[in-house]
């Protein structure tokens, strides 16, 4: 049984987009398509999306890296990023850091290890 997840008065280029008809639609196919073509969809995903994250390792970082290297530099050189930076990430993710930045020379190295750990978390 199909549910319909538009809205009588809404268009349906509004419809596509904010109720996400087009994904419902996707999903159904999806659901319909062979194991063997599942797979392959699932594997071109996961390469886009590996992919993405690797392109955007590219960009210039932003806030969060350079918050990640002051707090893992601040506690290889003996400080509290607690009290330095007002640091609000549990410590597993802080020794994290901390062993990247220990095992790596660049900002670039070190930014690549996070991504391919937060890629791995990802794909799971």
């Amino acid at each position: 049984m199909r549910v319909s997840t538009t809205h009588p008065r809404v268009s349906t280029v509004v419809g596509n987009v904010v109720f996400f008809d087009w994904w419902v639609r996707l999903q159904e196919r999806a659901e319909r398509a062979s194991t063997r073509a599942r797979a392959w969809l699932l594997g071109i995903c996961i390469t886009l999306g590996v992919a993405a994250r690797l392109w955007a390792q590219t960009l210039p970082g932003n806030w969060d890296f350079g918050q990640w290297t002051n707090v893992s530099t601040t506690v290889l050189a003996g400080g509290d990023p607690y009290t330095e930076f007002g640091y609000n990430y549990p410590p597993p993710w802080l020794f994290t850091l901390v062993g990247f930045q220990a095992v790596t020379d660049t900002p670039i190295s070190f930014r690549l290890l996070i991504s391919l750990l937060l890629i791995a978390a990802d794909i799971g």
